[in-house]
């Protein structure tokens, strides 16, 4: 059995563009997943245990995801992939997660604008500049190398700067800053929200245009508008089934759904459409088991973290 670190799959260079093909793939075949709804034990105050079991008969893999946080531990936050082999049960490689979460989450994020926006969007506004946002961020630049994006940054502390100075070297990527999500979203079409926790919406649903696409990454922040957007979408109904409002969602459907064309997706221009991506452990399998084949050839390594606060 393999042990891969997050050094190891960094120094793989991926190209974040064929992260978007992995998710599309793996959405694809879902409905032939065995994938049970996640178990969550809480410990203690902030602290919990998520378990997430997973067998892709399709692909042959099968395995668990854990994912743990302990507020005092650095990164609080740690996820760990255990991948088997269906045909002989034997276990693969235990492989770290924080990469693939992280890089999964963004390329999962730009997959739904591209799938459900309005086509040729351009205006993009974003709000929570950290990792994930970093990750969409990659997946969107190398996905459309072609196509002139203008970027909207919600300000906050210096790490609007850093996050344009990262992209920096992206032609096709212009930014400009917000003193406000209001602001930032006049004339977007896609609306990527990455702040990690939101106590209380933080606008009113009335500020999103008609056209608009919003994809709450972290889910927090945008109730009242579950009630008056025009078609809500998810990764996995069994995540999204006891919010709230469920009970009033105007044409839900599962992403995998359109992709299949077993639901239909936006079918006007004017549409508000909101993406309600939880996470599903198949891409963090699917993600893992291509890893490991690219890195078939290299000996087994110690499971390694990653360095400082931005490393996407």
């Amino acid at each position: 059995m393999k042990v891969i670190g997050h050094q190891e799959i960094e120094g793989l260079h991926l190209d974040p563009a064929i992260m978007w093909d992995w998710v599309d793939d793996a959405l694809r075949h879902k409905s032939e997943m065995l994938m049970p709804a996640k178990i969550s034990i809480h410990p203690g105050e902030d602290r919990f245990w998520n378990t997430m079991p997973i067998v892709m008969p399709t692909f042959g893999i099968g395995g668990v995801k854990l994912v743990n946080r302990y507020p005092g531990r650095t990164p609080a936050l740690d996820a760990k992939i255990l991948l088997y082999s269906t045909e002989t049960g034997k276990p693969l490689a235990l492989i770290d997660g924080n990469y693939i979460t992280t890089m999964r989450t963004g390329a999962v994020a730009v997959h739904s604008a591209d799938l459900l926006a309005v086509p040729g969007y351009q205006a993009i506004a974003i709000v929570g500049l950290g990792n994930t946002a970093r990750a969409a961020m990659l997946v969107m630049a190398h996905r459309h190398p072609d196509r002139k994006f203008d970027i909207r940054l919600v300000k906050y502390k210096n790490q609007h700067r850093l996050f344009s100075e990262r992209f920096s070297g992206y032609p096709n990527l212009r930014f400009s800053y917000c003193d406000s999500l209001e602001e930032a979203v006049a004339g977007a079409k896609v609306v990527f929200s990455a702040v990690t926790v939101f106590h209380d919406d933080v606008v009113s649903p009335e500020v999103f245009e008609p056209g608009t696409t919003l994809i709450p990454i972290h889910t927090r922040g945008y109730m009242q508008a579950d009630l008056v957007f025009d078609r809500i979408y998810g990764d996995e109904l069994s995540q999204i089934e006891d919010f709230k409002y469920f009970d009033r969602f105007p044409n839900f459907a599962e992403v995998a759904e359109v992709l299949t064309k077993k639901k239909p997706g936006r079918t006007s221009l004017e549409e508000r459409i909101l993406v309600y991506n939880i996470g599903i452990v198949a891409h963090d399998l699917y993600f893992a088991n291509k890893i490991l084949k690219l890195m078939s050839d290299t000996p087994s390594v110690s499971l390694s973290e990653p360095e400082g606060k931005f490393w996407v």
